[in-house]
């Protein structure tokens, strides 16, 4: 193992041992508050409202014993689900797939932040209160059989390479029928579809197996992404999804453009450029499924784009009823031992059935991830 591996390998066990800490403080904010204790954050929900055209909700954060804080609430709309479902189940919980292979290489993030990243979107999904049976690791082969299995599953592939195992021989038929049927690939990396890798064998990049810029094409059935030396490399402008969840991923070089995103009926949900319109995290409908692409990988290690992608998963956001253009939010400052009034306001029409309410802390030392759903019959 060379020096800068070791190095590397030293860093990452160090934000484990951070983050466990973290997830271990969370805990115990929680029994503090449960038990009657100094230090707890506390949001509730007092009374909703709903008319033709908007949904409000009154709400109350209360702290004791934490530092001051900044939290942000918000309030994403969903459709009316269709094929006969249940407005009133809610948004439910899909199982994730994480994605990681020894024997696999990546492109544009490196095999130690690979596993750094799958590692961490375990622990932000676990401090946010999603289910642990909802959350399995998988290889290559596991990865074919678990979307074999679950229709409705979410792959989270962040290696920038396709596995062999569900694109093999050049053939994209497996994942486009799976995303047709419901699935969701949330993508980090290398372009999407560019290159696919063989188990044990080193990255080609010239190799002709390589579906190249054909690949996404394949998959997603339309052009979405297009290189260029004009590409810009960072996002800063927000939208009402990026704003309200606090997405924070910038990178877009190898990301989708807006334009033939809004062509394919797509949506930007992290942030845009100017002057090109690159998107740092795009939400591409493909049947009742659909793809989410980041648009770079990972080099400087900080922790976001793992943050992102479980607030993407725990919110509700990835499901397909979900308004994510429509949301709103706001944030609340909150000093030690003070109780904060508030309310919000999202606009509905005839077409919602239902809005989702989450909040959290901004902050690091006050941890707070709570979500309510409320139909539109309550």
């Amino acid at each position: 193992m060379s020096i800068y591996s070791k190095l590397v390998s030293l860093i990452l066990i160090l934000l484990m041992v951070a983050q466990v800490a973290i997830s271990l403080h969370a805990n115990s904010v929680k029994s503090e508050r449960e038990e009657g204790g100094k230090e707890y954050v506390d949001f509730s929900i007092l009374s909703v409202d709903w008319n033709q055209s908007e949904f409000t909700a009154n709400f109350s954060i209360e702290t004791g014993g934490t530092p001051e804080g900044i939290f942000q609430v918000a309030a994403i709309p969903f459709l009316k689900p269709g094929n006969g479902a249940s407005a009133s189940s809610g948004i439910q919980e899909r199982t994730i797939y994480l994605y990681f292979d020894y024997q696999y290489y990546s492109s544009e993030i490196s095999q130690p932040m690979w596993l750094a990243l799958a590692d961490h979107i375990f622990i932000e999904l676990s401090n946010r209160g999603y289910s642990a049976e909802r959350i399995t690791p998988v290889n290559a082969s596991e990865l074919r059989t678990a979307m074999e299995q679950d229709p409705e599953g979410v792959a989270i592939i962040p290696s920038g390479v396709l596995p062999d195992t569900i694109y093999p021989e050049g053939n994209a038929t497996f994942i486009r029928n799976w995303l047709s049927g419901g699935g969701c690939i949330v993508w980090l990396g290398d372009m999407f579809g560019y290159y696919v890798g063989q188990s044990g064998v080193p990255l080609d990049y010239a190799n002709d197996m390589n579906p190249g810029e054909a690949g996404h094409m394949s998959i997603l059935g339309r052009p979405l992404i297009y290189l260029s030396e004009n590409r810009d490399r960072y996002a800063s402008i927000e939208t009402p999804i990026s704003s309200a969840l606090c997405i924070k991923y910038p990178y877009t070089a190898k990301g989708a453009s807006l334009f033939l995103l809004n062509n394919m009926g797509g949506e930007a949900i992290g942030k845009t450029s100017e002057p090109n319109k690159e998107v740092s995290v795009a939400y591409v409908p493909v049947g009742n499924g659909s793809a989410v692409i980041f648009g770079y990988g990972v080099y400087n290690w900080d922790g976001g784009a793992a943050s992102d992608i479980a607030q993407l998963a725990w919110s509700g956001a990835l499901d397909r009823n979900a308004m994510r253009s429509g949301a709103s939010s706001m944030s609340v400052s909150i000093k030690p031992g003070e109780k904060v009034f508030s309310n919000i306001t999202v606009a509905v029409d005839e077409t919602i059935g239902g809005v989702q309410l989450v909040a959290f802390s901004k902050d690091s030392w006050n941890i707070l991830y709570e979500k309510h759903y409320f139909d539109r019959n309550d």
